[in-house]
């Protein structure tokens, strides 16, 4: 009898392993039984309406998101003909706290906040992200960053092959580097 028990534990590994893979053999058909179900199933509730009425938005409430521009910020102001050039703008959620550095021709640049004179009759009415509004004697004008797009590196007259000399300023310039 000893020798009959030695045997069937000898065995038992190998029972118990075939018995597993029959137990995920049969698991992995039912799996794909119930997926061939569905698949062949007709899509009826693609079909169906929504079970949330969709909502109404109140216009008015959406309103109060996105309110209107001032009066005053409703138009664009006409470009200032004044000899100025915008250098760099600090604007603040608090606009009476933004501030420009404007450059007025032939002087140093100036750091101007809103409300301050830029020159007699010329105030800094506001900052934007891409200019500033003037007013200028009761008159909104705007002042933009000089556009480095509108100065070719090249002259129209010079040639694809011609090298151009530095200009003294530059040379200036770089000495002092």
């Amino acid at each position: 009898m000893a020798q009959a028990n030695s045997g069937a534990v000898r065995h038992l590994p190998a029972g118990l392993c075939l018995l597993a893979l029959l137990a995920c053999s049969l698991s992995l058909s039912y799996q794909a039984a119930q997926l061939w179900r569905l698949l062949q199933e007709p899509a009826e509730h693609a079909h169906a309406p929504p079970a949330v009425p969709p909502r109404v938005v109140d216009r008015q409430q959406l309103a109060m998101l996105f309110p209107a521009l001032p009066p005053e910020h409703a138009g664009s102001a006409p470009v200032t003909s004044l000899q100025l050039t915008l250098v760099a703008v600090f604007r603040n959620p608090n606009q009476q706290r933004s501030s420009a550095i404007i450059r007025q021709h032939g002087q140093t640049a100036q750091r101007v906040a809103v409300g301050a004179s830029i020159a007699p009759g010329i105030k800094l009415h506001s900052v934007d992200q891409h200019y500033i509004t003037l007013d200028r004697q009761g008159r909104r004008e705007s002042l933009h960053f000089p556009d480095r797009n509108r100065q070719p590196l090249l002259h129209a007259t010079d040639a694809p092959g011609q090298v151009i000399a530095p200009q003294p300023e530059s040379m200036k310039a770089l000495a002092g580097r």
